[in-house]
């Protein structure tokens, strides 16, 4: 396995444990009182924005050559 897919399996690992924890957060906020909800709600939106920018990056890296991507 060379750099670059090593890189790229990490961050899909990454991004599998992210989607676990929004899980976790949301079956919490059904089960929380509403102010407490709001709080599980941010969470929840700021770990999407951040897969989001992963998964660009992601996708970049994946279309990116060998020379560019070192």
């Amino acid at each position: 396995m060379g750099l670059k897919e090593a890189y790229l399996s990490k961050r899909e690992a990454q991004l599998k444990e992210w989607d676990a924890e929004i899980m976790k957060l949301h079956a919490k906020a059904e089960q929380a009182q509403a102010q407490v909800q709001i709080v599980y709600y941010e969470q929840v939106a700021a770990l999407r924005a951040q897969q989001t920018t992963v998964r660009d990056k992601l996708a970049q890296m994946r279309q990116a050559t060998g020379e560019a991507w070192e």
